[in-house]
């Protein structure tokens, strides 16, 4: 109970929460089995009368009592819990919990905000959401708070965004506090709504696979100018083409005719290819800005040009990566253009130990005036799922992202189809809650997400994340597309990882939802085992005298784990997980020595 108050204390104080006083004069909810309290819910807002409804479910399922939802309650002399989504002192996505006397207030700026302050509270009573397949929900005879206890927290970034399976689930993005629906469905209303940032490799949709089949067979002249080939290609267009910008308006246009109330961001970018336009225009203006990023940037200012008089709430958002990752020369950003940069490095280092990052994302900032989000990644490309040993530094990354006051960022880290990818559910609770405050210790929040997500088989996991970044520590390079895992781990290293999931699935084998969740994070060091089997892994084992399994025995624990949780995909560019089986039972290798 001492370690558990604790944590909780030392939660409170890195999430900047104030908690003062003690818990003598506290303010009861629940008693017995009986409620104490009621919650007052007056607005109209869907996500208010939502928050109500989930406020009075978990308290039920904690205590057993279920408190009435109301819309007005004039009583005095009884704890009411009053949540408020209009308190203009308060920013958009911000909320607060205090009492008055024995009212127990929740305001947002926003109804979206009152949502997020109700799952606030249920943490602070011991829920954990740790994933949209694991939560835990403790069993209380009693229900109180100390009146003394305030809480005001906002956002350090307006937009956040989790490129992961769990990520996207629609009812647990409220949860973890993820706004950003881009590649998803939009959240609905009731559950907060969600904001849209459309910022992948588009010309607003007229350059995608169908359409661009259509217009380069009526307009290709409207197409990338390819002087090796001495022929236009359908890879890119011509982004300096009068025709190419007024149909890119005319699309804008056409999307937003009933211009939505809150900013909507549409892209303006290259497609993923180094396929760029070399006609005479283009080629000239490359060599006198910089580089291939002029192109686009010129692109979209001339396009953010044209809407900002009757699209006021509409940005332009085009990608900064790859041939267009380095800032231009001699131009300046329109004020309606957000830049969003997304850079591959070493993941092994904080963003500022990289040569070069921080001069190129300085020269953005300034550009467009800090109006830049960051396409982040925590990503494995070739092996969603072999050991990604970069967990924790999303955490020097954000806060450094954080610090030069970066608008918002997507963390990449698979695609889809690998919803088992390497520690998936502790990346993305991890990721969404420092994108909310980055401000918190990793560490703290690794240690609190294995305790309650993994119950008793904690200890396990927590020594496996340990292997691990002392393996990346002692490297200190790793990038998304090292397939290898014997580019950090020792082969010892991986059969620990495999038998301390073992151990921790022993250790769970009495509660489901602690022994499920070690299945699924047995998966990535199993997968190494496989891979890595005749790459020194089976001799290792020799060595150390550990009764390995043969390889076919751990390929039947492989299948039997992706068939369940219907993994798909092993990697960009890699094989699926039905051919790799396949291959790895008939001797063939995936990756290989360099």
């Amino acid at each position: 109970m001492v370690d558990k108050m604790k944590r909780v204390l030392t939660l409170l104080s890195a999430i900047g929460l104030i908690s003062c006083g003690t818990f003598a004069a506290e303010l009861v909810i629940v008693s017995s089995g009986r409620s104490k309290a009621k919650i007052v819910a007056s607005s109209q807002a869907p996500a208010v009368k939502f928050a109500g409804e989930e406020l009075s479910r978990y308290i039920e399922k904690m205590t057993g009592a279920k408190l009435p939802v109301v819309k007005t309650d004039n009583s005095t002399g009884e704890t009411k819990i009053v949540l408020e989504d209009a308190d203009a002192n308060l920013a958009f996505e911000e909320f607060s919990i205090g009492t008055e006397g024995r009212t127990i207030r929740i305001s947002g700026g926003s109804p979206r905000a009152v949502l997020y302050g109700v799952y606030e509270l249920m943490e602070h009573f011991g829920c954990g959401f740790w994933s949209p397949v694991n939560e835990s929900v403790p069993s209380l005879k009693k229900l109180s708070i100390d009146p003394k206890w305030k809480v005001v927290s906002k956002p350090a970034f307006a937009w956040r965004q989790v490129h992961s399976q769990y990520g996207y689930n629609i009812k647990w993005k409220p949860k973890a506090r993820i706004n950003g629906s881009m590649w998803t469905s939009p959240t609905p209303k009731e559950l907060g709504g969600s904001d849209s940032m459309a910022m992948g490799q588009a010309l607003a949709g007229i350059n995608n696979n169908e359409g661009s089949k259509k217009l380069f067979a009526e307009h290709p002249e409207w197409f990338a100018w390819r002087e090796d080939e001495k022929r236009h290609v359908r890879q890119q267009m011509c982004t300096l083409n009068d025709d190419v910008v007024k149909a890119i308006v005319s699309k804008i246009r056409s999307r937003y005719r009933s211009n939505p109330s809150r900013i909507s961001y549409q892209s303006v970018s290259m497609r993923d290819n180094g396929k760029i336009c070399q006609c005479k225009k283009c080629s000239r203006f490359a060599k006198k800005h910089g580089g291939a990023s002029s192109l686009i940037v010129e692109c979209a200012n001339r396009v953010a040009r044209e809407i900002a008089g009757d699209l006021p709430n509409v940005r332009i958002v085009f990608l900064a990566y790859w041939i267009t990752s380095a800032p231009p020369k001699g131009l300046t950003i329109e004020p309606n253009v957000t830049v969003c940069w997304a850079k591959l490095r070493n993941f092994a280092v904080p963003p500022s130990k990289v040569e070069g990052h921080d001069k190129a994302l300085d020269r953005w900032r300034k550009l467009a005036d800090g109006n830049v989000v960051i396409w982040d990644y925590n990503a494995q490309f070739r092996g969603f799922l072999l050991p990604t040993p970069i967990v924790d530094m999303m955490g020097p990354s954000l806060r450094e992202y954080s610090e030069k006051e970066i608008k918002g960022v997507l963390m990449q880290m698979a695609g889809f189809g690998a919803i088992l990818m390497d520690f998936a559910e502790l990346r993305t609770w991890l990721c969404a809650k420092l994108m909310w405050n980055p401000a918190q210790d990793e560490w703290e929040l690794i240690n609190r997400w294995c305790d309650g997500a993994c119950g008793e088989g904690a200890d396990e996991v927590k020594e496996w994340l340990k292997i691990r970044k002392t393996a990346r520590d002692r490297k200190r390079s790793y990038g998304p597309y090292d397939p290898d895992s014997l580019h950090v781990f020792k082969p010892k290293e991986l059969i620990d990882g495999y038998l301390l999931m073992k151990k921790g699935m022993k250790e769970t084998e009495n509660d489901p939802r602690t022994h499920a969740q070690m299945r699924r994070l047995l998966l990535s060091p199993l997968t190494a085992l496989i891979c890595n089997y005749n790459r020194g892994v089976s001799s290792a084992a020799r060595a150390a005298k550990i009764d390995l399994p043969p390889r076919d025995k751990l390929l039947d624990e492989f299948e039997a784990i992706c068939s369940q949780y219907k993994v798909k995909s092993f990697g960009e560019g890699m094989p699926s997980i039905a051919e790799f089986v396949k291959l790895m039972r008939e001797g063939g290798e995936l990756l290989k020595r360099k």
